[in-house]
């Protein structure tokens, strides 16, 4: 009988680690104490990630080791583009341009001819290169960023969030005071452009072009995600995204991440982070990783991967994530007032405290623990009608152990934990 037991519960305990395995994202603990801003890769190793005071950091081996230096007006620098291997652009707060010509070992500044802030690039080749800011900044250059011309649409009040480039098809998101989102579009490397207006969304802040799709986000808080094939009509993914949306990307027409965030009950002492990922095109959407600390910039994110789609990067706050999970990290420590919390379950997170094992759940009440060793014996169980359940795990060897959580609304989730 123990060894049905036994059986019983490695299959469903390797079953869900093989679900979960590529959905595993780890803290890159080695980049701390920065406000980021965005990721950018290069390659397969490298990654570049900006931030603010002037940040501009950049690793050879995935994340291990890191070179920083700071642009010397320390404005907040927010968003990267490279367009080759060594040909890159920065772009920031007060008309902030920086090129590199040599693989970001330098940056050069730039004439913007604007003190407005640029709040994203993109890049339809070398001499077509556009920018977008705040109070209508829309700006483009044909001569690999040595001079930039403006560029103005009919519409007043504009605010842009985003623009994105594929091939010659571009796309800029943003919103009208007043009038509600606003989407241009462009088939022809920036030519011509057609404005279309979603009043019935407040703000668009993201946008993802993917194989025959568009996906945007469409407003500030408990999102919907639209898409579009025809740059005419906008139809609902079906889902909404919780909390505040802060990121959003799709691989191709179906397989997408968005990141979110939000605050605990107790205000802005904690803020909860969310990856979410999505295997259909939106019409469903899982979360699959979430973090929670203290203090750090809230509002800036995206996602970044390697060029063969090995590794993941996504900014959340003050951390960087990488996925897949390799444990290259796990000697991370408390750092500066960050609390990492860590869990392969997005509604449950696990907090080890001593001799008590803290479970929170955010999102529904529990009703009952149980932990069980890896041979599948209950050794501990506790009911308690709560979001928060302490587990004394008091004199249990260090190692892997599983747990069973009995939600009120007769749900479950079992998942593994390791004891450090």
């Amino acid at each position: 009988m123990k060894t049905k037991v036994l059986l019983f519960f490695l299959f469903i305990f390797g079953g869900i680690y093989s679900l979960q395995a590529q959905d595993e994202w780890e803290w890159v603990c080695s980049l701390v104490g920065e406000n980021l801003c965005k990721v950018s890769t290069q390659g397969t190793d490298t990654i570049y990630v900006v931030g603010e005071n002037g940040l501009i950091a950049m690793s050879t081996d995935k994340g291990l080791t890191w070179n920083k230096s700071y642009f010397p007006s320390k404005v907040t620098l927010n968003d990267i583009l490279f367009y080759s291997h060594d040909i890159g652009f920065i772009v920031g707060n007060n008309g902030t341009i920086l090129k590199t010509q040599d693989a970001g070992l330098s940056w050069e500044q730039m004439n913007s001819g604007t003190l407005q802030n640029i709040n994203a690039i993109a890049a339809f080749d070398f001499n077509n290169i556009w920018i977008i800011g705040n109070s209508g900044l829309i700006m483009y250059s044909t001569d690999a960023g040595e001079t930039w011309f403006t560029k103005s649409f009919s519409s007043d009040n504009l605010n842009f969030n985003d623009i994105k480039s594929k091939g010659s098809r571009g796309y800029i998101a943003g919103y009208i005071d007043g009038q509600g989102s606003v989407v241009f579009n462009t088939e022809d490397g920036g030519t011509s452009w057609k404005e279309q207006i979603l009043a019935e969304y407040d703000i668009i802040p993201f946008i993802s072009i993917a194989d025959s799709k568009v996906y945007v986000i469409a407003g500030s808080i408990n999102s919907n995600m639209i898409f579009t094939e025809d740059n005419i009509n906008w139809r609902s993914s079906n889902i909404q995204v919780g909390g505040f949306p802060i990121a959003l990307y799709f691989q191709d027409d179906q397989n997408g991440f968005v990141a979110s965030y939000d605050y605990t009950t107790c205000g802005d002492c904690v803020i909860v982070f969310w990856i979410n990922k999505t295997i259909d095109g939106g019409n469903t959407i899982e979360q699959v990783y979430s973090t929670a600390f203290s203090g750090g910039n809230s509002t800036r994110s995206n996602f970044a991967f390697s060029s063969n789609n090995v590794f993941g990067y996504c900014v959340l706050g003050k951390q960087l994530m990488r996925s897949p999970y390799t444990g290259e990290f796990n000697e991370c420590k408390n750092y500066n007032r960050i609390n990492l919390i860590k869990s392969d379950n997005p509604i449950l997170m696990f907090n080890q405290q001593g001799d008590e094992l803290q479970i929170n759940s955010y999102l529904k009440i529990m009703d009952r623990v149980e932990l069980f060793n890896i041979s599948g014996i209950k050794i501990r169980q506790k009911t308690d009608q709560s979001k928060a359940i302490n587990l004394d795990v008091n004199n249990l060897p260090k190692g892997v152990y599983l747990i069973n959580v009995f939600f009120q609304d007769e749900t479950n989730y079992f998942t593994k934990w390791i004891k450090k």
